[in-house]
């Protein structure tokens, strides 16, 4: 893996599991802050390539998926937050974006059809290059089949939520849920630190 591939690339359905997608992100500046803290400079490896990379969610869908590319380029990580919405997501087929002829089947950017959504297309690039993959399933238990089929048997899958307070730093979701703290700061900060 190149020297260059430090980032982390998080990937989940933002309209329906941005609450954990958030609190996920602060958990990498929290590991940052503490690293650093321990003589470390760890800010490139902790640091969300979408916060990097930006392009704007009204370009045509190939243009997105091109920004992805670039994105997966540099990372070494990938986090994909699954919940009831993962396997559903349409949004990156390209016959749903304003650039695609229906009656002609065909991008009127000239580019070349994809049947792929944006989550799919992720997952696919995050094997493709050979990523370190994390999924982090927005339940209590690991659930493979509402996972993405080319990543189910890859990298590590673990709950975000736990019934019991594990850590001090286990952040309190509701009543009877707590976040996986500890396990997920493991899995993240040992798939950064390793070749």
């Amino acid at each position: 893996m190149s020297a260059r591939r430090v980032k982390t690339y998080i990937a989940g359905d933002w309209d329906h599991d941005k609450d954990l997608i958030d609190i996920l992100k602060n958990i990498l500046k929290e590991i940052m802050l503490e690293e650093n803290s321990n003589g470390k400079d760890l800010k490139s490896y902790f640091t969300d390539i979408h916060e990097k990379i930006q392009i704007s969610d009204n370009n045509p869908y190939c243009i997105i998926k091109k920004s992805l590319d670039e994105r997966f380029e540099l990372s070494k990580l990938f986090i994909l937050i699954v919940g009831e919405h993962t396997n559903k997501l349409t949004k990156g087929i390209c016959s749903f974006c304003k650039d695609y002829n229906k009656h002609n089947k065909t991008c009127s950017l000239n580019n070349k059809i994809d049947k792929k959504s944006y989550i799919k297309y992720e997952c696919d690039k995050a094997f493709e290059n050979d990523l370190k993959i994390i999924v982090i399933y927005k339940d209590y238990n690991v659930e493979e089949k509402k996972c993405p089929e080319i990543l189910r048997e890859e990298g590590t899958h673990i709950p975000a939520y736990t019934l019991t307070k594990k850590s001090p730093q286990s952040i309190k979701i509701d009543k009877d849920k707590f976040l996986n703290f500890p396990e997920i700061v493991t899995e993240i900060v040992g798939a950064l630190y390793t070749d």
